[in-house]
Order: C-alpha cells, then sequence, then structure tokens
C-alpha cells in the first residue's frame, strides 16, 4: 500500500475526516486491523484564512508548497490536499514535487460523469464558487451544466462555513437555511448538488439532501484509498 500525503488544517475538524475515513476503508477492506499508512502536514489555518481574505494566493501557495515538498521528503508517494479552496493554487504547488496529486475537482467529474448527472449545483465557500478553477476544471471533465446559488445565498453559506463550521459549531438552524438554498437550486433544475468544502457534509448529509449529493470528502477519501492500493 502507498503512504499517503495529507495537507491539512484547512481545517482541523475535515482533516480528521480524512484520517477516520481512509482507516475505515483500510480496516473494512483489510484483516480487521489494518490501518492506513499516512502522513498529515497540518497547516494552520489562521493564516490562511487571512492570507485568503487579503486575496494573499502567493503565500498561501509558499506555505502549501512547503507542506507537499515536506511530505515528499518524509515518504509520501503521492499527495492530497484536505480542502476545496486550496485546489486553487494546486497547480502551482505541483510543480514542487515529482510525486502525484490526487484532485479534489477531477475526482467530483469523474463521480458526475458515473452518475450522469446534468445540471450539478456547487456549494463551498466564495472563493470555490465565485472563482474560475473549480468550475472550469469541472467543465472541462464533465458534460454536465455547473451552476451555483445566487449572491446572498453564497454570502450565508461562506459565513456558516467559516463562523461556524470551521469552529466545530453544528447549527440545527444553519442546516435549515442550507437545506432551503439547495430546495432553490432544485427549482432551478440542479439534479445534483456537491458539497463542495471540505466542512459541509458535517451538517448536512445525503438522508436529507433533497436532491443527489455529492460528497467531496468521502469522494476524494474513496479515490485516495484506491490509489494508495494501486502496485503503480
Amino acid at each position: 500500500m502507498k503512504r499517503v500525503g495529507i495537507i491539512g488544517g484547512m481545517s482541523w475538524q475535515s482533516t480528521i475526516e480524512y484520517y477516520r475515513g481512509l482507516n475505515a476503508l483500510s480496516e473494512k477492506y483489510g484483516n480487521g486491523f489494518s490501518t492506513i499508512d499516512i502522513i498529515i502536514y497540518s497547516l494552520n489555518f489562521r493564516d490562511i484564512e487571512n492570507f485568503q481574505r487579503l486575496n494573499d494566493w502567493d503565500s498561501i501557495e509558499k506555505m502549501v508548497s512547503l507542506a507537499a515538498v515536506n511530505l515528499e521528503r518524509a515518504g509520501a508517494a503521492f499527495l492530497i490536499i484536505a480542502s476545496n479552496t486550496i485546489h486553487k493554487i494546486l497547480p502551482y504547488v505541483k510543480m514542487r514535487v515529482e510525486i502525484p496529486f490526487l484532485s479534489i475537482v477531477d475526482a467530483i467529474g469523474d463521480e458526475i460523469n458515473r452518475r450522469e448527472n446534468k445540471k450539478v449545483a456547487l456549494l463551498g465557500t466564495r472563493f470555490t464558487m465565485e472563482e474560475k478553477f473549480y468550475i472550469k476544471g469541472l467543465s472541462e471533465k464533465t458534460k454536465a451544466e455547473i451552476i451555483v446559488p445566487e449572491k446572498k445565498d453564497r454570502e450565508i453559506i461562506d459565513r456558516i462555513i467559516f463562523e461556524e463550521l470551521t469552529k466545530d459549531i453544528i447549527s440545527d438552524k444553519s442546516r435549515s437555511v442550507l437545506l432551503n438554498i439547495i430546495e432553490k437550486l432544485k427549482k432551478d433544475g440542479a439534479d445534483g448538488v456537491i458539497l463542495g468544502c471540505t466542512e459541509l457534509p458535517l451538517i448536512i448529509s445525503q438522508e436529507i439532501s433533497p436532491i443527489s449529493l455529492f460528497n467531496s470528502t468521502e469522494i476524494h477519501i474513496k479515490k485516495a484509498f484506491e490509489f494508495a492500493l494501486k502496485d503503480n
């Protein structure tokens, strides 16, 4: 099994889900006591969040690149970033290392193609919903139309993520707000919704979603586990 290098801490809540999810799969498909070979480089989310607000993506790229280089030196066979938003600078970080990266955007695109969805809504931080890297990446990989909520709803989702979910605050009120937003997107023709933030699955699940749900964390974890099992 290949050693997985995880760039995490953005936030620590979602990083825990990656550790938990990969080991749960290893235990399920191993001998009952099997755990996965993982190295985690956990960044300080306070610094990341501050640079995001300042739109200083060069500083974020330097931090993430340093983590990638150190994970490669520590023996990781491949890398994943436990965050959707940080994939904005993935093309630059990939140039700093020789080992492969598994993109969460590619993983979501593959799953959209597998399910054959036609119109998919994207929820996430305002960076993920409003900048082109995520939608462009999905558009290059799938024929599905990708839509985002209206501006007011994007601001609400971003606030819930940064002010609540990254601080481990799970509110029934915020859950209802998010479900109402998904209902509106369904009325706009969406037949699926991407939880394009690794914290969103902490508050929304398929059991309560009115449409097909793409849990980016779960899908990315599954892809990483499958890649770790490959011989080459």
